[in-house]
Protein backbone atom coordinates (compact mmCIF):
# COMPACT_ATOMS: atom_id res chain seq x y z
CA UNK A 1 0.00 0.00 0.00
CA UNK A 2 2.95 2.31 0.44
CA UNK A 3 3.66 4.68 3.25
CA UNK A 4 1.17 4.90 6.11
CA UNK A 5 2.19 8.46 7.00
CA UNK A 6 0.61 11.74 5.97
CA UNK A 7 3.09 14.60 5.99
CA UNK A 8 6.29 12.72 6.79
CA UNK A 9 9.63 13.50 5.20
CA UNK A 10 10.08 9.77 4.81
CA UNK A 11 12.51 8.64 2.10
CA UNK A 12 11.49 5.94 -0.33
CA UNK A 13 14.94 5.41 -1.84
CA UNK A 14 15.55 4.02 -5.33
CA UNK A 15 16.21 0.29 -5.20
CA UNK A 16 19.85 0.61 -6.31
CA UNK A 17 20.43 2.82 -3.26
CA UNK A 18 18.79 0.26 -0.99
CA UNK A 19 20.90 -2.49 -2.49
CA UNK A 20 24.02 -0.41 -1.80
CA UNK A 21 23.04 -0.42 1.88
CA UNK A 22 23.19 -4.21 1.88
CA UNK A 23 26.34 -4.45 -0.22
CA UNK A 24 28.33 -2.00 1.90
CA UNK A 25 26.81 -2.72 5.31
CA UNK A 26 30.19 -3.86 6.61
CA UNK A 27 31.84 -0.43 6.19
CA UNK A 28 32.17 2.17 8.95
CA UNK A 29 31.66 5.86 8.28
CA UNK A 30 33.30 6.50 11.65
CA UNK A 31 36.61 5.08 10.34
CA UNK A 32 37.26 6.49 6.89
CA UNK A 33 40.97 5.66 7.06
CA UNK A 34 40.27 1.93 7.11
CA UNK A 35 38.05 2.18 4.03
CA UNK A 36 39.81 4.24 1.33
CA UNK A 37 37.06 3.63 -1.21
CA UNK A 38 34.47 4.84 1.29
CA UNK A 39 36.44 8.04 1.81
CA UNK A 40 36.66 8.55 -1.95
CA UNK A 41 32.90 8.13 -2.40
CA UNK A 42 32.26 10.37 0.62
CA UNK A 43 34.35 13.20 -0.81
CA UNK A 44 32.70 12.79 -4.21
CA UNK A 45 29.21 13.06 -2.69
CA UNK A 46 30.18 16.17 -0.74
CA UNK A 47 31.60 17.78 -3.90
CA UNK A 48 28.65 16.92 -6.16
CA UNK A 49 26.09 17.94 -3.55
CA UNK A 50 27.90 21.25 -2.95
CA UNK A 51 27.68 22.02 -6.66
CA UNK A 52 23.92 21.37 -6.60
CA UNK A 53 23.28 23.34 -3.42
CA UNK A 54 25.65 26.28 -3.94
CA UNK A 55 26.80 26.12 -7.54
CA UNK A 56 30.37 26.01 -6.22
CA UNK A 57 32.60 23.88 -4.02
CA UNK A 58 32.67 24.20 -0.23
CA UNK A 59 34.24 21.82 2.24
CA UNK A 60 31.85 19.50 4.02
CA UNK A 61 31.50 16.31 6.00
CA UNK A 62 28.65 13.85 5.93
CA UNK A 63 26.70 13.50 9.17
CA UNK A 64 23.72 11.49 10.36
CA UNK A 65 21.42 14.37 9.39
CA UNK A 66 20.56 17.98 10.17
CA UNK A 67 20.21 17.42 13.91
CA UNK A 68 23.82 16.31 14.19
CA UNK A 69 24.92 19.03 11.76
CA UNK A 70 23.14 21.72 13.78
CA UNK A 71 24.71 20.53 17.03
CA UNK A 72 28.18 20.41 15.45
CA UNK A 73 27.89 23.88 13.96
CA UNK A 74 26.84 25.37 17.29
CA UNK A 75 29.60 23.43 19.03
CA UNK A 76 32.12 25.11 16.75
CA UNK A 77 30.74 28.54 17.59
CA UNK A 78 30.75 27.79 21.31
CA UNK A 79 34.45 27.00 20.95
CA UNK A 80 34.86 30.43 19.32
CA UNK A 81 33.29 32.14 22.33
CA UNK A 82 29.66 32.52 21.24
CA UNK A 83 27.26 32.20 24.14
CA UNK A 84 23.74 32.51 22.78
CA UNK A 85 21.60 30.95 20.06
CA UNK A 86 19.04 33.33 18.56
CA UNK A 87 16.20 31.60 16.75
CA UNK A 88 12.58 32.06 15.68
CA UNK A 89 9.32 30.34 16.70
CA UNK A 90 9.46 28.11 13.60
CA UNK A 91 13.11 27.04 14.06
CA UNK A 92 13.51 23.26 14.17
CA UNK A 93 13.43 21.68 17.61
CA UNK A 94 16.95 20.28 17.08
CA UNK A 95 18.39 23.78 17.46
CA UNK A 96 16.87 24.16 20.91
CA UNK A 97 18.15 20.67 21.69
CA UNK A 98 21.63 21.68 20.56
CA UNK A 99 21.60 24.77 22.75
CA UNK A 100 20.54 22.67 25.73
CA UNK A 101 23.24 20.06 25.16
CA UNK A 102 25.94 22.68 24.69
CA UNK A 103 24.90 24.93 27.58
CA UNK A 104 24.15 27.87 25.29
CA UNK A 105 21.43 30.37 26.10
CA UNK A 106 18.47 30.02 23.74
CA UNK A 107 16.71 33.24 22.72
CA UNK A 108 13.53 33.09 20.65
CA UNK A 109 12.37 36.21 18.85
CA UNK A 110 10.67 37.40 15.66
CA UNK A 111 11.92 39.41 12.71
CA UNK A 112 10.56 42.71 14.05
CA UNK A 113 12.44 42.40 17.34
CA UNK A 114 15.59 40.79 16.01
CA UNK A 115 17.61 44.00 15.68
CA UNK A 116 17.02 44.85 19.34
CA UNK A 117 18.10 41.37 20.47
CA UNK A 118 21.30 40.58 18.57
CA UNK A 119 24.67 40.78 20.33
CA UNK A 120 28.20 39.94 19.26
CA UNK A 121 27.99 36.78 21.37
CA UNK A 122 25.21 35.33 19.20
CA UNK A 123 24.73 32.66 16.59
CA UNK A 124 21.55 33.38 14.62
CA UNK A 125 19.98 30.27 13.13
CA UNK A 126 18.27 30.88 9.79
CA UNK A 127 15.92 28.27 8.37
CA UNK A 128 15.43 27.76 4.65
CA UNK A 129 12.25 25.73 4.35
CA UNK A 130 10.68 25.46 7.80
CA UNK A 131 9.38 21.99 8.61
CA UNK A 132 5.85 23.19 9.35
CA UNK A 133 5.06 25.45 6.39
CA UNK A 134 8.11 25.60 4.11
CA UNK A 135 8.70 29.27 4.92
CA UNK A 136 12.12 30.79 4.23
CA UNK A 137 13.83 33.21 6.60
CA UNK A 138 15.30 36.37 4.99
CA UNK A 139 18.86 35.07 5.01
CA UNK A 140 20.72 37.99 3.47
CA UNK A 141 18.99 40.66 5.58
CA UNK A 142 19.68 38.69 8.75
CA UNK A 143 23.29 38.13 7.71
CA UNK A 144 23.76 41.86 7.13
CA UNK A 145 22.44 42.60 10.63
CA UNK A 146 24.63 39.87 12.13
CA UNK A 147 27.70 41.27 10.39
CA UNK A 148 27.07 44.75 11.78
CA UNK A 149 26.69 43.37 15.32
CA UNK A 150 29.61 40.93 15.23
CA UNK A 151 27.27 37.93 15.33
CA UNK A 152 27.35 34.94 12.97
CA UNK A 153 24.74 32.89 11.09
CA UNK A 154 24.21 29.15 10.88
CA UNK A 155 21.79 27.98 8.19
CA UNK A 156 19.46 25.02 8.60
CA UNK A 157 18.47 24.14 5.01
CA UNK A 158 17.79 20.48 5.76
CA UNK A 159 14.80 20.00 3.48
CA UNK A 160 14.98 22.85 0.96
CA UNK A 161 18.71 23.25 0.44
CA UNK A 162 18.92 20.75 -2.41
CA UNK A 163 16.52 22.63 -4.68
CA UNK A 164 16.31 26.20 -3.35
CA UNK A 165 18.87 27.59 -5.79
CA UNK A 166 16.96 25.97 -8.66
CA UNK A 167 13.54 27.34 -7.73
CA UNK A 168 12.04 30.51 -9.19
CA UNK A 169 9.93 31.03 -6.07
CA UNK A 170 12.71 32.43 -3.90
CA UNK A 171 14.10 35.89 -4.44
CA UNK A 172 16.97 37.76 -2.82
CA UNK A 173 18.61 34.64 -1.42
CA UNK A 174 22.22 34.05 -2.39
CA UNK A 175 23.51 30.72 -1.14
CA UNK A 176 27.16 30.95 -0.21
CA UNK A 177 29.39 30.74 2.85
CA UNK A 178 31.56 33.55 4.19
CA UNK A 179 32.75 35.11 7.44
CA UNK A 180 29.16 35.71 8.61
CA UNK A 181 27.21 32.83 7.05
CA UNK A 182 29.79 30.23 7.91
CA UNK A 183 27.98 26.91 8.25
CA UNK A 184 25.00 25.18 6.64
CA UNK A 185 23.16 21.92 7.32
CA UNK A 186 21.64 20.10 4.34
CA UNK A 187 20.12 16.62 4.24
CA UNK A 188 20.43 13.92 1.62
CA UNK A 189 17.74 11.73 3.19
CA UNK A 190 15.00 14.29 2.42
CA UNK A 191 15.92 15.29 -1.12
CA UNK A 192 17.30 13.17 -2.84
CA UNK A 193 15.82 10.54 -0.50
CA UNK A 194 19.01 8.69 0.33
CA UNK A 195 18.58 6.02 3.00
CA UNK A 196 19.31 7.65 6.37
CA UNK A 197 21.47 8.54 8.14
CA UNK A 198 22.63 11.02 5.50
CA UNK A 199 23.24 14.74 5.91
CA UNK A 200 26.09 17.13 5.20
CA UNK A 201 27.53 19.95 7.24
CA UNK A 202 29.13 22.51 4.94
CA UNK A 203 31.54 25.17 6.18
CA UNK A 204 33.24 28.21 4.73
CA UNK A 205 36.66 26.60 5.23
CA UNK A 206 38.36 23.42 6.35
CA UNK A 207 39.41 24.90 9.69
CA UNK A 208 35.81 24.80 10.93
CA UNK A 209 35.45 21.12 10.08
CA UNK A 210 38.93 20.33 11.40
CA UNK A 211 37.87 21.51 14.86
CA UNK A 212 35.01 18.99 14.88
CA UNK A 213 37.18 15.88 14.74
CA UNK A 214 37.65 14.05 18.03
CA UNK A 215 40.50 11.88 19.25
CA UNK A 216 40.02 8.13 18.89
CA UNK A 217 43.55 6.75 19.41
CA UNK A 218 42.61 3.12 18.72
CA UNK A 219 41.65 3.87 15.11
CA UNK A 220 44.20 3.86 12.27
CA UNK A 221 43.53 7.57 11.69
CA UNK A 222 43.40 8.22 15.46
CA UNK A 223 40.29 10.40 15.19
CA UNK A 224 36.59 10.50 14.24
CA UNK A 225 34.40 13.26 12.87
CA UNK A 226 31.22 14.33 14.57
CA UNK A 227 29.13 13.16 17.49
CA UNK A 228 28.78 9.50 16.58
CA UNK A 229 31.20 6.62 16.72
CA UNK A 230 30.62 3.56 14.58
CA UNK A 231 27.98 4.30 11.95
CA UNK A 232 26.92 2.73 8.66
CA UNK A 233 29.25 3.58 5.80
CA UNK A 234 26.72 2.10 3.41
CA UNK A 235 24.71 5.34 3.76
CA UNK A 236 27.50 7.13 1.89
CA UNK A 237 27.38 4.73 -1.06
CA UNK A 238 23.58 4.90 -1.10
CA UNK A 239 23.65 8.70 -1.01
CA UNK A 240 25.89 8.75 -4.07
CA UNK A 241 23.39 6.63 -6.00
CA UNK A 242 20.33 8.60 -4.82
CA UNK A 243 22.01 11.87 -5.72
CA UNK A 244 22.58 10.63 -9.26
CA UNK A 245 19.18 9.00 -9.84
CA UNK A 246 16.93 11.51 -8.10
CA UNK A 247 18.63 14.86 -8.76
CA UNK A 248 21.35 14.71 -11.41
CA UNK A 249 19.38 12.40 -13.72
CA UNK A 250 15.93 13.90 -13.05
CA UNK A 251 14.38 15.28 -16.27
CA UNK A 252 15.86 18.80 -16.60
CA UNK A 253 18.00 18.09 -13.52
CA UNK A 254 17.57 19.98 -10.23
CA UNK A 255 15.50 22.69 -11.93
CA UNK A 256 13.04 20.09 -13.19
CA UNK A 257 12.90 18.45 -9.76
CA UNK A 258 12.16 21.78 -8.07
CA UNK A 259 9.38 22.58 -10.55
CA UNK A 260 7.81 19.13 -10.24
CA UNK A 261 7.75 19.21 -6.43
CA UNK A 262 6.32 22.74 -6.40
CA UNK A 263 3.64 21.76 -8.91
CA UNK A 264 2.74 18.69 -6.88
CA UNK A 265 2.10 20.56 -3.65
CA UNK A 266 0.13 23.25 -5.50
CA UNK A 267 -2.04 20.58 -7.14
CA UNK A 268 -2.79 18.90 -3.82
CA UNK A 269 -3.84 22.14 -2.16
CA UNK A 270 -5.95 23.17 -5.17
CA UNK A 271 -7.90 19.90 -5.17
CA UNK A 272 -8.41 19.95 -1.42
CA UNK A 273 -9.82 23.46 -1.39
CA UNK A 274 -13.05 21.96 -2.74
CA UNK A 275 -13.59 20.16 0.60
CA UNK A 276 -12.66 23.09 2.81
CA UNK A 277 -8.90 22.88 3.27
CA UNK A 278 -6.66 25.93 3.14
CA UNK A 279 -2.93 25.58 2.49
CA UNK A 280 -0.57 27.81 4.44
CA UNK A 281 3.10 28.15 3.62
CA UNK A 282 5.71 28.40 0.93
CA UNK A 283 7.91 28.80 -1.01
CA UNK A 284 9.34 25.34 -0.23
CA UNK A 285 6.99 22.52 -1.32
CA UNK A 286 5.57 22.01 2.17
CA UNK A 287 2.13 23.19 3.27
CA UNK A 288 0.17 23.26 6.47
CA UNK A 289 -3.43 22.27 5.73
CA UNK A 290 -5.98 24.01 7.91
CA UNK A 291 -9.68 23.25 8.09
CA UNK A 292 -12.67 24.30 10.14
CA UNK A 293 -13.09 20.70 11.33
CA UNK A 294 -9.43 19.73 11.59
CA UNK A 295 -9.80 17.71 14.80
CA UNK A 296 -12.48 15.50 13.26
CA UNK A 297 -10.39 15.11 10.12
CA UNK A 298 -7.29 14.02 12.02
CA UNK A 299 -9.42 11.55 13.99
CA UNK A 300 -10.77 10.15 10.71
CA UNK A 301 -7.31 9.82 9.15
CA UNK A 302 -5.98 8.00 12.19
CA UNK A 303 -9.05 5.75 12.07
CA UNK A 304 -8.00 4.74 8.56
CA UNK A 305 -4.68 3.54 9.96
CA UNK A 306 -2.48 6.49 9.01
CA UNK A 307 -0.19 8.61 11.13
CA UNK A 308 -0.49 12.38 10.78
CA UNK A 309 2.26 14.98 11.07
CA UNK A 310 0.77 18.16 12.50
CA UNK A 311 1.72 21.79 11.98
CA UNK A 312 0.93 25.20 13.46
CA UNK A 313 -0.69 23.54 16.44
CA UNK A 314 -3.67 21.89 14.74
CA UNK A 315 -3.02 21.68 10.99
CA UNK A 316 -1.94 18.73 8.86
CA UNK A 317 1.44 18.93 7.16
CA UNK A 318 1.91 17.77 3.60
CA UNK A 319 5.34 17.45 2.01
CA UNK A 320 6.24 16.89 -1.63
CA UNK A 321 8.90 14.19 -1.88
CA UNK A 322 10.46 12.88 -5.10
CA UNK A 323 8.94 9.41 -4.70
CA UNK A 324 5.48 10.98 -4.72
CA UNK A 325 6.18 12.10 -8.27
CA UNK A 326 7.24 8.75 -9.70
CA UNK A 327 4.98 6.57 -7.54
CA UNK A 328 1.96 8.87 -7.43
CA UNK A 329 0.26 10.95 -4.76
CA UNK A 330 -3.44 10.47 -5.55
CA UNK A 331 -3.70 8.23 -2.48
CA UNK A 332 -2.84 11.23 -0.30
CA UNK A 333 -5.47 13.44 -1.88
CA UNK A 334 -8.06 10.67 -1.61
CA UNK A 335 -7.42 10.09 2.10
CA UNK A 336 -7.57 13.79 2.91
CA UNK A 337 -10.79 14.19 0.90
CA UNK A 338 -12.43 11.20 2.56
CA UNK A 339 -11.36 12.38 6.01
CA UNK A 340 -12.90 15.81 5.38
CA UNK A 341 -16.26 14.49 4.17
CA UNK A 342 -16.71 11.59 6.58
CA UNK A 343 -19.03 12.66 9.39
CA UNK A 344 -19.61 16.11 7.87
CA UNK A 345 -22.99 17.72 8.50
Amino acid sequence: MGTQVIGGMIPDPPWPAREACAKWAHTNKGDLDSYPNLREVHDDVVRRFSNIVFGSKYPGMMTSGATESNILALLYWRKQGKKRVVAFPHTHYSVRKAAYILGLEYVETDYAKLASKVKNSDVIVVTLGTTETGAVDPLNEIAELASRRGAVVHVDAAYYGTILRHSNRVENIELGLDDTISTMAVDLHKIPEAPPPAGVLYARDEDILESLWFESPYLPGKRQFGLLGTRPGCAVYAASISLKLVVENWPSGPVGLARDLEKMVDNIVEELEAVGYRGVGGPAPIRCLQHEHIDRIIHNIEGMGYSVYKCLGRGIRIVAMPHHIWKGYRWMISILQRAATKGAD
